[in-house]
């Protein structure tokens, strides 16, 4: 397929993606009362009849849709697969969160045990809609499934493909239906959260599809001039529209406040409403971070000679238990400022809370695994052998190449 055909292509694509978006935005208005209003009677419901086994069951498959699952198989992603992949991952789980609770501000539904506390007294705040757990779950584990059916021994055998599709997307559905169960979204919040989560999916997978690029492209795409002014405003833009919405979008719950004070005494203020929507959103910081941890990974890397930066983003080939073992020993310490995020305590000030807690830890954390992280691998030798330029050949040898080369090539002019 020529390049004039693959734009063609990626341009219907894009499209249709906005068309998609436009559509699901527009008609979550349709539903969002009557289903919303449903929710409450169902989940009354729900809690009167439920055992306690069943509970128990949805809370469990409630873990699957948060970071309690999604980040320790980042992790293994990050160690066993290239870079470019460990990105989009990484931008996918952000996005989602971010781009949720940027909406949870816009729209300030609340969730249906705030309506109804009898239903379920969970001390759990902020606004619902979406649901991040259907919006995670859906872009996420469809991500990773077509992560997985690009491995060459999946990808031989269709059935595979079709298994591990249903388990996905079967387990997604569970994710959202936890929600319910457990009275923490109603039903319009898990139908929008699930909806976004399949267009993050298909944007990152199927139009701009990182996953897919060559070292070199992927590189361009980091540090080059055009696009780092353009990555540059757009998280300008991220931080700018978070903070105006907190700042500026009016909800008054205070109703919902007695509620929720009476239910959850010691519930820290930063938690509550436009401040929760604002404190978790604050994760963008993690995907900055990581983005100029890879620029000046990879603006090091290129003024180093000894390296062909084209490799370095499969440096992950030729793994082995050993490296694999060493890999993961020297990406624990890289990940250690994030230890500040569970260690600052929730009585201090909203302002360290969001300053140190938050933005200081997500950023200085992203730039170490996705900067220095992979800097000492390589340094290391902890990496794929063809990234070192002549890791296998002396001079002489070399010489010896080069002369047999051009032997055959004149030997050539002659048949």
């Amino acid at each position: 397929m020529t390049n004039e055909s693959l734009l063609s292509k990626n341009k219907f694509k894009l499209f249709i993606f906005f068309i998609y978006i436009i559509i699901i935005v527009l008609t979550e208005k349709l539903y969002h009362e009557y289903l919303f209003n449903k929710s409450i009677e169902i989940e009354k419901k729900i809690y009167e009849n439920s055992s306690k086994q069943t509970i128990k069951f949805y809370k469990i498959i409630t873990h699957f849709g948060s970071k309690n699952i999604i980040i320790p198989i980042f992790i293994l992603i990050i160690i066993f697969f290239p870079i470019n992949i460990s990105y989009t991952f990484l931008s996918i789980i952000i996005l989602s969160t971010y781009y949720t609770n940027i909406l949870k501000l816009l729209y300030g539904s609340p969730r249906p045990f705030w309506i109804n506390p009898s239903i379920k007294k969970l001390c759990d705040c902020g606004f619902g809609n979406p649901s991040g757990h259907s919006f995670a779950a859906f872009s996420f584990y469809l991500s990773l499934w077509n992560l997985i059916i690009e491995i060459p021994f999946f990808s031989k055998k269709k059935y595979f493909k079709i298994i591990f599709f249903i388990f996905f997307i079967i387990l997604s559905f569970f994710i959202s239906i936890s929600r319910i169960y457990l009275s923490i979204h109603s039903f319009n919040q898990i139908i929008y959260g699930a909806l976004l989560g399949i267009g993050l999916y298909f944007y990152f997978f199927h139009i701009i599809q990182l996953h897919k690029y060559s070292g070199k492209k992927f590189f361009k795409y980091i540090i080059g001039s055009f696009e780092s002014k353009i990555h540059l405003i757009k998280y300008i833009l991220y931080i700018l529209i978070l903070f105006l919405l907190y700042r500026f979008k009016k909800n008054n719950w205070k109703k919902y406040n007695y509620i929720l004070n009476n239910i959850c005494p010691q519930f820290p203020d930063y938690r509550k409403f436009n401040k929760d929507g604002l404190y978790v959103g604050l994760i963008i910081f993690l995907l900055i971070g990581a983005h100029y941890g890879l620029f000046f990974f990879i603006y090091i890397i290129q003024k180093q000679k000894q390296f062909n930066y084209e490799e370095i983003n499969n440096w992950n080939k030729g793994n082995n238990i050993k490296l694999l073992f060493y890999k993961f020993l020297i990406f624990i310490p890289h990940i250690l400022p994030i230890i500040i995020y569970f260690i600052i305590p929730n009585n201090l000030s909203i302002i360290i809370i969001y300053s140190i807690k938050v933005i200081f830890s997500f950023f200085i954390t992203g730039i170490l695994a996705f900067g220095l992280y992979f800097y000492i691998c390589i340094q290391f030798r902890i990496a794929y052998k063809n990234i070192y330029l002549f890791n296998n050949f002396n001079e002489e040898e070399i010489n010896n190449n080069s002369i047999q080369i051009k032997v055959k090539k004149e030997n050539n002019i002659f048949k």
